[in-house]
């Protein structure tokens, strides 16, 4: 940033491909967890729209299978 300062996460990605993040970049915690910087949880984005992007995505298959889950509950399958 502006201070000198680095995000581990986008520090643990650019070590990994041997270069600089463009500002623009994105880097994603796969678990959700943001302390969670093992190079297996991160991924990273060309930019913020393609990040937003994928998480609706996912967020869209997630409420499928929420509503399948219900059905199936529903005609009496146990969790």
């Amino acid at each position: 940033d502006k201070r000198g300062y680095a995000r581990e996460h986008r520090i643990v990605v650019a070590q990994h491909l041997n270069r600089c993040l463009e500002p623009w970049e994105v880097v994603h915690h796969k678990d959700s967890v943001r302390d969670n910087n093992a190079y297996s949880n991160l991924r990273l984005y060309p930019n913020h729209s393609e990040h937003l992007r994928e998480i609706y995505k996912l967020k869209k298959q997630i409420a499928k299978l929420e509503k399948e889950k219900v059905l199936l509950l529903g005609e009496g399958v146990k969790a």
